[in-house]
């Protein structure tokens, strides 16, 4: 009876494996990431040296982290700080994180051998919201390492923030993520 028991653990677990798996992928490369904020008049750069990326072959999407206290404005001036903390909240959240969904058909990576442009569905999740947006990602394989580059803009009203500076109050409607080509560690399932 002990046997049978032992058995019946032992295909559950190997029913879970393919999900405990997929779950313990690591987040590969440290490529940078510029962000332009702007309000229709003017561009606010931010930069980050490090955001964190991997493929997720079971859900189909790229997923990358940026941790807040990474971002840095260029230059750094009350101003930009305060659009930083008004947009950011790095009291909060200490992420962003981002997806970007390729194809369900999508089987492997060995099709991307010649540079390709792919405009895919994305979502980005800063302090708490979660927004959708298009995300144009340059996919290139070649010896077992994909490259990838990519940018996605977000386009929302996200509220006015007062200044105290020579600008009297800036009203940002977009924010654009780019990071350029960089390699990327990536993990097939069979």
């Amino acid at each position: 009876m002990k046997q049978h028991y032992f058995y019946i653990l032992f295909f559950m677990l190997l029913g879970l494996l393919p999900e405990v798996k997929a779950q313990s992928m690591q987040f590969t490369g440290s490529n940078p990431m510029l962000i332009s904020i702007s309000d229709g008049k003017k561009n606010y750069l931010f930069t980050a040296p490090e955001i964190k990326g991997r493929y997720n072959n079971r859900l189909k999407r790229f997923e990358f982290v940026l941790m807040v206290a990474n971002i840095s404005p260029k230059p750094n001036n009350s101003l930009l700080v305060s659009l930083f903390n008004f947009i950011f909240h790095p009291d909060q959240s200490e992420e962003v994180r981002m997806f970007a969904y390729l194809p369900s058909e999508t089987r492997g990576f060995e099709g991307f051998v010649n540079p390709q442009t792919l405009l895919l569905t994305g979502q980005i999740e800063i302090a708490g919201k979660s927004y959708q947006l298009p995300i144009t990602m340059n996919l290139k394989y070649n010896s077992g390492i994909l490259y990838y580059g990519l940018q996605g803009l977000i386009a929302s009203d996200f509220g006015i923030i007062a200044s105290t500076g020579e600008e009297k109050e800036i009203h940002p409607r977009e924010i654009q993520f780019v990071i350029p080509e960089s390699p990327m560690g990536i993990y097939m399932e069979d």
